[in-house]
């Protein structure tokens, strides 16, 4: 059996390079004739410049493809054992299909929880840069006015209101900013400022006009300067939702979510996409165990028909995640049924295509 099982991965690893490195071609190839104006009207054209954009590109096409890439791989290695009347032996010779397919289950297994820690450190940052090399050096975005935040409205943690009318996170300074508190439904103070500065961390305002309504007749000051302390705001929280969440660890989402939860802004959309982070890698052990026991029951077909095969099975997966995704977004199922629903449906499905074919 261990020759069995060294065949098997060896078969199945050569598939795998060997598609894997064909789709990251294409990809490269499909993205490059969309862009390649861009690069050419770029200030910083060089080849190095291309180059240093696919090298961050990469990342994320692998972790999209992946489960395309285990399943094409497990299918055509398992087919080929299939068609040439070996898993039939096996069978005869008593062993079961689990023991056959269970070096694949392995190498599933190990690339679903590898693909968990390379999107957490390689991923997410790659795409990052590759939005930065976008934006900036072929699109000609002026950063500055990226870092310009306008119409924001937040709650810190002690439940004030602020809203803030306009920020450059570049300068850290902005115009217009409003403070409210209330005790219950009911407004106890509200603090007016054109200027604000964030120095020292703390918020400076300037030229400050205060209403407190806590006794009974109301109060109204200025200020010329006025330092506030607002818990949880920052001007990395001001920058925070800007943020993409592919470009978002799942550990930067967990925060995110929790300091959103703080200030009792809804995170449902952002719930879901936390939870993708973890049930998405799953999906190339789950196809991989659909796809292999799929090509062990013998049948004559070529790589067309394989081909074909893995491509429905690919979009049926996709269609059913993004399904889930939508329905979870907009609060009609839990952010952690609508992630996993695909993998659910699929792993049943494998399930019964095992049971079936073992019989």
């Amino acid at each position: 059996m261990k020759m069995l099982d060294k065949y098997l991965i060896k078969k199945f690893l050569y598939i795998f390079l060997m598609v894997l490195t064909s789709i990251i071609m294409i990809f490269i190839v499909i993205d490059f004739v969309e862009n390649v104006n861009d690069f050419l009207n770029s200030p910083n054209y060089s080849i190095f410049l291309v180059i240093r954009y696919y090298l961050v590109y990469v990342p994320n096409i692998i972790y999209l493809v992946m489960p395309m890439i285990t399943l094409i791989a497990s299918l055509f290695a398992v087919m080929s054992m299939s068609r040439y009347n070996e898993i039939t032996a096996l069978k005869s010779a008593g062993v079961s299909l689990i023991r056959i397919i269970s070096p694949l289950i392995i190498f599933g297994f190990f690339i679903s929880i590898s693909m968990i820690f390379f999107d957490e450190y390689v991923v997410s940052y790659a795409n990052q840069k590759r939005l930065e090399i976008h934006n900036y050096e072929l699109k000609k975005k002026n950063k500055r006015l990226e870092n310009r935040i306008y119409n924001k409205l937040l709650n810190d943690i002690d439940g004030n209101k602020i809203y803030f009318m306009e920020f450059d996170a570049s300068l850290n300074k902005g115009k217009q900013i409003t403070v409210q508190s209330f005790e219950g439904a009911r407004m106890i103070k509200r603090i007016d400022a054109r200027n604000f500065i964030w120095s020292d961390n703390h918020w400076l305002l300037i030229n400050a006009s205060v209403r407190d309504f806590t006794g009974e007749r109301s109060l109204y000051f200025k200020k010329d300067t006025l330092e506030l302390s607002l818990k949880g705001i920052d001007p990395s929280e001001l920058r925070k939702e800007r943020k993409r969440t592919e470009e978002m660890s799942f550990s930067d989402l967990n925060q995110f979510i929790s300091d959103l939860k703080l200030m009792g802004t809804k995170t449902t959309r952002w719930e879901v996409a936390r939870n993708s982070k973890l049930s998405y890698p799953f999906a190339n052990l789950i196809i991989l165990v659909f796809g292999a026991t799929l090509a062990a029951n013998k049948r004559r077909s070529g790589p067309a028909l394989g081909f074909l095969v893995s491509l429905v099975i690919v979009f049926g997966y996709f269609f059913v995640f993004k399904f889930g995704e939508i329905f979870g977004q907009n609060g009609e199922i839990s952010p952690l049924l609508a992630s996993w629903l695909g993998n659910i449906v699929f792993g049943i499905a494998a399930a019964v295509t095992l049971i079936k074919t073992r019989q």
